[in-house]
């Protein structure tokens, strides 16, 4: 288990004890949610190593990484994410019609598959190797492995995106200067993250889906959001809201609740 020793937002040492989560959807096993006294951030410590991590993600009821319709909340995700698909290409070509792209944890490809149907030059990032080979046979498009993400050149990108994938990382030092290296001058980079300071996330407590601990180490709101972007000298532009995702997180809170 790893113990985070400093606070990736502020630096900081100095954490509480918050409260302890369980995991509903795979192990049932239990983690402790510590945050930082000095900016509040919240995060999963200790935690499982990257390798014992992996087995966390290992199950059919991890939804984004397979495609059962297993139940209504699954059947609904499959209906909602057909809609979102086009809302999430209506926002990039906001500011570009056709860029380069890449999606870092690009899941089962549909996000992909979307974008090079809109004419977008997209490829993605998957850590997990079967559920790359599953989108490659499904899509037929380019997804690698995370340890590419240094191999390609500078300013490489006119468009990252991370749809619910950054609370996954294990370094986010590591993976934001990536991004940062590799986003053109005039570049955009989408984050979409679970808040835990939301209405939902207070009602529901440690029965909130979107802690979905071990698999989010980092809890994001929008003010520790806010800080470690502008620490590493990135504008926010703009902040959406994504009402399907909250809703299914609702429906999946009231069920473990």
């Amino acid at each position: 288990m790893i113990h985070i020793q400093e606070c990736p937002v502020c630096n900081s040492n100095a954490f509480q004890n918050r409260f302890v989560c369980k995991d509903h959807s795979i192990s049932q096993e239990e983690f402790q949610l510590i945050q930082c006294n000095n900016c509040n951030f919240l995060f999963t410590s200790p935690r499982p190593t990257g390798s014992e991590l992996s087995n966390y993600y290992s199950s059919e009821n991890y939804i984004s990484h397979s495609n059962t319709s297993k139940g209504i909340i699954n059947k609904l995700y499959h209906t909602v994410r057909k809609i979102t698909l086009r809302s999430k290409i209506s926002i990039i070509q906001h500011y570009f019609l056709k860029p380069k792209l890449l999606d870092i944890g690009s899941g089962a490809g549909y996000f992909i598959n979307s974008c090079i149907q809109n004419g977008f030059q997209a490829q993605g990032i998957e850590p997990d190797s079967s559920t790359r080979v599953r989108s490659k046979k499904q899509f037929d498009i380019k997804v690698n492995d995370e340890d590419e993400l240094d191999k390609f050149p500078d300013l490489s990108f006119d468009v990252i995106s991370l749809w619910h994938v950054l609370e996954h990382v294990e370094d986010l030092e590591k993976r934001i200067n990536q991004i940062n290296r590799l986003l053109t001058k005039e570049g955009i980079l989408i984050i979409a993250l679970p808040n835990c300071s939301s209405f939902d996330a207070q009602y529901y407590k440690i029965y909130w889906a979107g802690f979905d601990v071990p698999r989010h180490l980092w809890h994001f709101t929008p003010e520790t959001i806010q800080k470690i972007m502008f620490k590493h000298q990135l504008e926010i532009m703009q902040i959406l809201p994504m009402f399907y995702d909250a809703f299914y997180v609702s429906m999946l809170s009231e069920k473990y609740k």
